[in-house]
């Protein structure tokens, strides 16, 4: 890929023809190679890279005067990012297109290049040439991945002698050991301004969904009201408190009735989902029976259970220990994993509820003779709104609040919650609650106090 240099445009004058370099300087030339391959690869921060890459250009060769050029993405075009010896204006305001000067020469070649004489090359633009205290100079590309990215251009020996084959081969070889330097650099500066995109764009979406989680939390509660007016009216009517009503009335009335119960709980579990994303839901925690939760819930649910003529059962045995937990919470679960089981199992199937000690923790069970889920959806199905395609259920499509509900109570309690399923064989719904919950909370933060 990099070819052997040329000189000028009458190809070896200057050169020292099978001049053979003195072990010595073979030995320096290594230890120069290896002493800059150290410092520049000490850097990721790719200005610094650079920077270090021509201080020690400089210092090897001796000169004054020296620009690391790079192609600026997009533009075609090369520009001054590091440079020692030259005015401001002049890092300012160079820009040089591919093929022109000498460093669009070496970008359009590819290959280094020793100017012996720059008031003879037509390569050089001679308005600079005021600022050349010697005749000749040094131009070498640097290769990234197959690619040139840039040029660093060095003249002006301190000791004013010509550059020569040595002068380049020292510099092509820097160079090299410098593309490998650069191309960590540009490879951590990426992963860094990825890793910032990916920062802002998480603060904004953290944004957007406090905005959110607010307007859910408002229009929840102003559909409240009107909702409870609306089902008290139709209740007064269903009741005749305002005068008779035929039968085809009352089949229509008491649809509507139903279908504003169902959005009385959907606004309600709006508002128990806003509550506990915003973090504002209250958490009383005291000492509760699961066993007596579990009879009470079970109990709520069985004229549901007998209308499709389920058999509901409550299995958890009465000696389980009593935890330190949210009792309002828990009986939240317990009503929302039990009324998704009842409303996805067709009729004359079976739900039951079961528990154990596990020693750690209570572990709770809700199985039904459903459908089943998808294996490939039991991670989505505790997500936030999560609808699955329920093709190929029997039951009423809900809004995706109930699970996603149950995991966040069951979570805020160092809880686990999970479903194991399989399709036509039913469904089984696991949470486990620790026995000791501020025990296991002091655990949780002392071991994330360890990690820090």
């Amino acid at each position: 890929m990099k070819e052997e240099s040329i000189s000028g445009k009458e190809g070896s004058k200057g050169k020292e023809p099978g001049r053979k370099v003195p072990r010595k300087r073979k030995m320096l030339d290594l230890a120069i190679m290896y002493d800059m391959a150290r410092k520049v690869n000490s850097t990721l921060n790719l200005q610094e890279c650079l920077q270090g890459i021509l201080e020690e250009a400089m210092a090897v060769l001796e000169i004054e005067r020296a620009s690391l050029m790079f192609m600026e993405e997009g533009r075609g075009e090369l520009i001054i990012k590091v440079a020692r010896g030259l005015e401001d204006e002049i890092i300012r305001n160079t820009r040089i297109k591919i093929g022109e000067n000498v460093s669009g020469w070496i970008v359009k070649e590819g290959r280094p290049l020793l100017i012996e004489n720059i008031e003879g090359d037509g390569r050089f633009a001679l308005g600079n040439a005021k600022q050349y205290y010697t005749s000749s100079l040094l131009s070498v590309p640097l290769w990234v991945k197959g690619k040139i990215l840039g040029v660093i251009n060095v003249n002006n020996k301190i000791s004013r002698e010509l550059f020569n084959e040595e002068d380049l081969g020292l510099l092509t070889g820097l160079a090299d050991e410098a593309s490998v330097a650069i191309e960590k650099a540009i490879l951590h500066e990426q992963v860094r301004k990825r890793a910032e995109e990916l920062t802002a764009l998480t603060k904004r979406l953290e944004k957007l969904n406090e905005v959110k989680t607010e307007l859910v939390s408002t229009v929840s509660h102003e559909l409240r009201t009107p909702l409870t007016s609306i089902k008290e009216a139709i209740s007064l009517v269903l009741e005749r408190a305002v005068g008779e009503i035929n039968a085809e009335q009352e089949k229509f009335l008491r649809m509507a009735a139903k279908n504003v119960d169902r959005l009385v709980n959907l606004t309600e579990s709006l508002l128990d989902l806003s509550r506990v994303e915003a973090g504002k839901a209250e958490m009383r925690r005291a000492l509760v029976d699961v066993s007596g939760i579990a009879d009470e819930v079970v109990a709520s649910l069985k004229m549901q259970a007998d209308g499709k003529k389920i058999t509901l059962r409550n299995h958890c045995p009465d000696g389980l220990p009593r935890i330190y937990a949210d009792r309002e919470s828990l009986i939240q679960v317990f009503t929302n994993l039990l009324s998704n089981a009842l409303k996805f199992t067709p009729e004359g199937g079976d739900v039951m509820i079961a528990g154990e000690d596990t020693g750690e923790d209570l572990r709770i069970d809700v199985i039904d003779t459903g459908a089943g889920i998808p294996a490939d959806k039991f991670e989505i199905i505790f997500d936030k709104y999560a609808q699955l395609d329920k093709s190929f259920l029997k039951g009423e499509k809900g809004a995706g609040l109930g699970l996603a509900i149950a995991k966040d109570i069951v979570k805020s309690h160092k809880g686990d919650i999970w479903v194991e399923s399989e399709l036509g064989k039913g469904s089984k719904f696991s949470f486990t609650l620790p026995r000791d919950l501020r025990a296991k909370e002091q655990r949780l933060r002392r071991a994330e106090k360890n990690r820090r």
